[in-house]
């Protein structure tokens, strides 16, 4: 499944705010729910996907500009 793809709005919710650099414990109070609440609604978001992915993103976008291939992957 794609990262993202089976969320609920109140799954978008809380990876906004955590990937915006909140805790789950400040996550938790700014939507007034329990912290396991915000741990099973990043888990039921696939939250743990997209970082790696972000992290993979970055290395190919740094690789790709390293090797001068002006935006052209495979070049």
């Amino acid at each position: 499944a794609v990262p993202g793809e089976r969320r609920s709005e109140r799954g978008w919710e809380a990876v906004d705010l955590a990937v915006g650099g909140l805790s789950q414990v400040e996550v938790a109070r700014r939507l007034d729910i329990t912290k396991q609440a915000v741990s099973q609604r990043l888990q039921a978001a696939d939250l743990h996907l997209e970082g790696p992915a972000r992290e993979l993103a970055a290395h190919l976008v740094s690789v790709a500009d390293a090797s001068g291939a002006g935006g052209r992957l495979g070049a």
